[in-house]
């Protein structure tokens, strides 16, 4: 297969998930005042990836049902975003136009999930708009046996993240 560049395959290989959850993927329907899920009658959980494009320093969520794999979120993180914890394992965000949540399976992957999303934003808010992830920052997500998940879950993912101004470094710096 020809890519026509090497930019184009940095860009292809350069993206990779700094964690991995199980969560129903939600909005929030005015009209109704209800939770609803994002697609209409496709219930149940989704495989919810952070991916981070290193090449570009962007980060994205992407959900994938268990049942059919289909993507019901392919959502790109922008500066700024507020991520709102509303309960331990419901959390939620927003844009212009949705109000976006994740109904997750279970307290340790909403947390795990957390720490990702709050890594990716604290990257992309930092103060010069370029800092880079410190490999000693980011750990890779590793998998941890979780005893009461039925055999076809009976892994769990968690993250490990530093947080903090050590979490990032500038370019510059």
């Amino acid at each position: 297969m020809y890519v026509g560049s090497n930019a184009a395959l940095l860009f292809l290989f350069s993206e990779q998930s700094i964690c991995q959850a199980r969560a129903s993927v939600m909005i929030y329907d005015d009209t109704s005042k209800k939770w609803v899920p994002i697609k209409p009658g496709q219930q149940g959980f989704s495989r919810i990836n952070i991916y981070h494009n290193t090449a570009n320093n962007t980060f994205r969520v992407v959900g994938v049902k268990l049942q059919d794999q289909q993507v019901v979120i392919n959502y790109s993180l922008v500066k700024g975003l507020k991520y709102n914890q509303a309960t331990p394992t419901f959390h939620q965000w927003r844009d212009a136009r949705q109000v976006y949540g994740l109904n997750f399976a279970s307290k340790e992957e909403a947390t795990a999930f957390s720490n990702a999303m709050l890594f990716a934003l604290n990257i992309m808010n930092s103060q010069d708009g370029e800092s880079r992830c410190s490999v000693k920052a980011l750990t890779h997500c590793t998998r941890s046996s979780v005893k009461r998940r039925r055999a076809a879950f009976a892994s769990s993912v968690s993250c490990n993240f530093l947080l903090g101004t050590s979490a990032c470094e500038s370019p510059h710096s």
